[in-house]
């Protein structure tokens, strides 16, 4: 598998602002970028087996939580960034426990982009779903 720009990556955001900013970012950086704005519409993507999903946690009724482990029943090696505008320990410990980097909005660009590196530098990890 390829490391670095090339790789696919799934961003769920429900700010358009948002979710265009990290997909013009990302794209930039050279990867290959997906944005959709609601839990379903991820839900949905998570068919393509996109390498990384970078997803807010409060997506309507559902979470970016519930969208992670549904990602990786389908790719047991599926990176994940949990991204919320909220401190809330428990959504950290749960994000440390399934494995995904956890960050709080507001996110720097740069930060994201190192962090985004990060995560698909080990993607030969496969993760279990309980």
């Amino acid at each position: 598998m390829s490391r670095g720009p090339g790789r696919n990556i799934l961003i769920v955001e429900d700010d358009q602002s948002t979710l265009l900013g990290w997909v013009e970012l990302l794209r930039g950086a050279g990867y290959l970028v997906r944005g959709v704005s609601s839990y379903e519409e991820g839900r949905q993507e998570l068919a393509m087996m996109p390498d990384l999903l970078i997803t807010d946690v409060r997506l309507g009724v559902y979470n970016g939580l519930q969208l992670l482990m549904r990602g990786r029943m389908v790719n047991p090696r599926l990176q994940a960034i949990v991204i919320t505008g909220y401190a809330d320990q428990i959504v950290r410990r749960e994000a440390v426990y399934l494995q995904a980097e956890h960050l709080e909005k507001p996110v720097d660009a740069d930060r994201l982009l190192q962090v985004v590196s990060n995560a698909l530098g080990c993607s030969s990890a496969v993760f279990r779903v309980n």
